[in-house]
């Protein structure tokens, strides 16, 4: 992989961009924000300001890349109201996705990879149970129905003409400035229910390497979950978080309440009760994870002044 294009290069893009920029890669990173452009600058790539939903502009981009790397979630709008709407937690949900748009100007691209950062999200709650990429998907929100709608789009461009797709599905993606711990310390989380449903989480820098490396030794058709050792419920990893900063645990709310304030989807993601397996990014990708659990990730996503010193 000589040269990469990160569309939608943000939290997670900018980590990405830097660590294929400290391995020789030449790299653009794509954002709607121009306020966003120095900290692609900053992680070493080239900032592009790109409105996908304005996809004939990708085609000169794309071209003499040989990857490219799809982190663009679906957006979400107000019922009733146009592409530029935004909704409030209540409101009925309705996504938008620019997914077969974008594939269909890279299939002229000749792109060596095409990786997709989808979202775990897609398999419903299983009670608990075990899944891995075999398991068959229940996507149950509106934000889940359109995740799944952008990989079938992924998997009939492979079958038809040999797009070389890679699904990447991740669980909750924290790190350094986003976390549950930095939301509980802003007082900003509630556990749903009994928090006895189980909980999946990467570190922002264990995903990137698993991005580049399912770039360059992932199959293409193939899915991949991105996923650390160790699911938790959602009590504990709560606790957890709150022990790590000195205050007490975080309040229960009831489900109503949650779909209140939350919103279908943010909820549906909070309350999906599996556990995930890793080991085909480990068996096939090779991935060793820098963070193996939550139980080393999170303290190492908080600066050492946030931390309680009791």
């Amino acid at each position: 992989m000589k040269a990469a294009m990160i569309l939608g290069c943000g939290y997670t893009g900018k980590r990405l961009a830097r660590l294929l920029c400290e391995q020789g890669v030449r790299v653009r990173g794509t954002t709607r924000d121009a306020s966003r452009a120095a900290a692609i600058s900053e992680a070493g790539a080239e900032p592009v300001i790109l409105d996908t939903t304005k996809v004939v502009s990708l085609i000169s981009l794309a071209e003499g890349m040989d990857v490219v790397f799809d982190m663009i979630p679906p957006r979400r709008i107000a019922q009733g109201a146009g592409s530029g709407g935004s909704g409030k937690p209540g409101d009925e949900e309705s996504f938008e996705d620019d997914t077969a748009a974008i594939v269909a100007v890279c299939a002229g691209a000749r792109l060596e990879k095409f990786v997709y950062l989808g979202s775990t999200g897609i398999y419903g709650e299983v009670a608990g149970d075990w899944i891995d990429e075999q398991t068959p998907v229940n996507p149950a929100s509106p934000r889940a129905r359109a995740r799944h709608a952008a990989e079938e789009t992924l998997r009939a461009a492979h079958a038809r003409d040999g797009f070389p797709a890679v699904i990447v599905r991740a669980p909750g993606i924290y790190g350094p400035d986003r976390s549950l711990a930095h939301r509980i310390k802003r007082g900003a989380y509630r556990v749903p229910g009994k928090g006895d449903n189980y909980l999946n989480r990467i570190h922002v820098d264990d995903l990137a390497q698993i991005l580049a490396a399912a770039a360059l030794r992932g199959s293409p058709g193939a899915v991949y979950l991105a996923t650390d050792d160790q699911p938790e419920q959602a009590r504990v990893l709560a606790d957890f978080c709150a022990g790590l900063l000195g205050l007490p645990p975080p309040p229960s709310v009831d489900e109503t309440e949650a779909a209140r304030t939350m919103g279908e989807s943010n909820l549906a993601m909070l309350q999906g009760d599996k556990r995930l397996s890793n080991r085909r990014i480990k068996e096939e990708l090779g991935v060793t994870l820098r963070y193996p659990t939550y139980r080393e990730g999170i303290p190492a996503s908080l600066e050492p002044g946030e931390r309680s010193r009791s």
